[in-house]
């Protein structure tokens, strides 16, 4: 036991002639003042980090210098090079930050003209729409005008008539019918496979009955169009000295007709065989002392 106790002392001593040489070389005069040194857990993990981050941008710093020096290739740069190139580098630095503004600015720009152009087709849709109606209310206008609104209801009236008529020459002649075309009446021949001609090709006879389908049509129509108001007369004048014996007998049967219903149909006429075809008859007689007119049975 005594010799371990001299060899636990012989090692105690040496370990304190140790401690005081690591004392002497990091410079503490006792150890109070090393244990004074001693730094808590946090901050040797806080200096460890930064001696990392040291370490990390010593080693960046050190690749940038070898690539410069690597670009120099053994040129020297001189102080005013190197104030030049600064220079240079402040100024572009400054030209991308302007550029950078310049974009932000433009972006915005954009942005704006954007809205101005989703503006401007509302605008356009609406102008359209706007010019549609004006369009319209033009033509309406124009349509609508004392002259030109009734030259229309006149057309549609004669495009009627002439519709009417047609169905009424097709009766009386069963051969012809009647239509319309730029302001000119033509017929449709059926006995020469539905040729169409002006109706100033037709025959006098022809003629005649197609102006008696139109007048009668007329009539018709205007007591229609007339509300309560009733044609009970109707005059035909002249045209039936150009008839032969066989169309003046088919006028007459149809002025025969047309007295059912109570109409009064007049006939003026110097034509003998349709006058005694009548059944009552007015002569009308010139002579020196005037004009006399004459009943007859």
């Amino acid at each position: 036991c005594a010799n371990t106790a001299e060899r636990d002392a012989a090692q105690a001593e040496d370990r304190r002639g140790a401690l005081r040489g690591a004392l002497a070389e990091a410079e503490f005069p006792d150890e109070a003042s090393a244990t004074a040194a001693l730094l808590s857990a946090p901050e040797i993990k806080r200096l460890a980090q930064a001696v990392d981050a040291h370490d990390k941008e010593f080693a960046q710093v050190s690749r940038d210098v070898s690539e410069l020096t690597r670009e120099l290739d053994g040129k020297r740069v001189t102080a005013e090079t190197l104030d030049h190139l600064e220079g240079v580098a402040s100024e572009r630095q400054a030209a991308h930050h302007d550029a950078l503004s310049r974009h932000a600015a433009g972006e915005k720009e954009l942005e704006r003209l954007k809205e101005d152009v989703a503006h401007v087709a509302e605008i356009r849709a609406q102008l359209k729409e706007a010019r549609d109606r004006w369009n319209i209310q033009r033509q309406l206008a124009d349509d609508l005008r004392n002259d030109r609104f009734q030259a229309w209801v006149l057309e549609e009236i004669l495009h009627s008539i002439v519709r009417g008529a047609s169905e009424r020459l097709a009766g009386l002649t069963n051969r012809y019918a009647l239509e319309m075309h730029n302001d000119d009446f033509y017929v449709i021949d059926n006995d020469n496979a539905g040729e169409r001609r002006i109706a100033h090709t037709l025959s006098g006879g022809e003629t005649f009955l197609t102006s008696l389908a139109l007048a009668l049509e007329l009539s018709e129509q205007v007591q229609a169009n007339a509300g309560a108001v009733r044609l009970d007369s109707l005059f035909i004048d002249e045209g039936f000295g150009t008839l032969d014996a066989e169309t003046l007998d088919t006028v007459a049967g149809v002025l025969e007709s047309l007295t059912v219903g109570g109409r009064m149909v007049g006939i003026i006429t110097h034509i003998s065989e349709l006058s005694q075809r009548l059944p009552a008859r007015l002569r009308v007689q010139k002579g020196a002392e005037g004009t006399k007119i004459l009943a007859e049975a």
